[in-house]
């Protein structure tokens, strides 16, 4: 019995990434990758093919994702340093627009911070 993951807000979660992949078919087998990943609980790509909703009845599914991962595809030029700079310059921008986060106590009617200001000097400008 396959787990429930409820994929509709994952897969609204990870079109924003659809920019860093120039073909559809990779952004595709990363689409799969993280569905399976998550559906399996597991790194093995057989469970994560067979888990994936997009690879479950496909031929040669684990094939696919095995060349995706070790970057053996033909289709596109994924290059992990430009993937890796382009999520870092996402990730920077979404926290960029994060507050400190706070807690209000019931009762006091003062928030109080969730997070020292130590720590929140070290994780804001990343």
């Amino acid at each position: 019995m396959k787990p429930h993951v409820p994929i509709g807000a994952l897969s609204r979660h990870l079109s924003a990434y659809r920019p860093l992949f120039r073909d559809r078919r990779l952004f595709d087998g990363f689409s799969a990758l993280t569905h399976g990943i998550l559906a399996s609980g597991g790194l093995r790509l057989s469970q994560i093919a067979r888990a994936a909703p997009r690879t479950t009845c496909t031929e040669h599914a684990e094939r696919r994702l095995r060349r995706f991962v070790h970057n053996q595809n033909t289709r596109a030029d994924l290059q992990p340093a430009r993937l890796t700079r382009a999520l870092t310059e996402l990730g920077a921008k979404r926290l960029d627009r994060l507050t400190k986060p706070q807690i209000e106590l019931r009762g006091l009617g003062m928030p109080k911070p969730l997070v020292s200001d130590e720590l929140w000097a070290l994780i804001h400008p990343l």
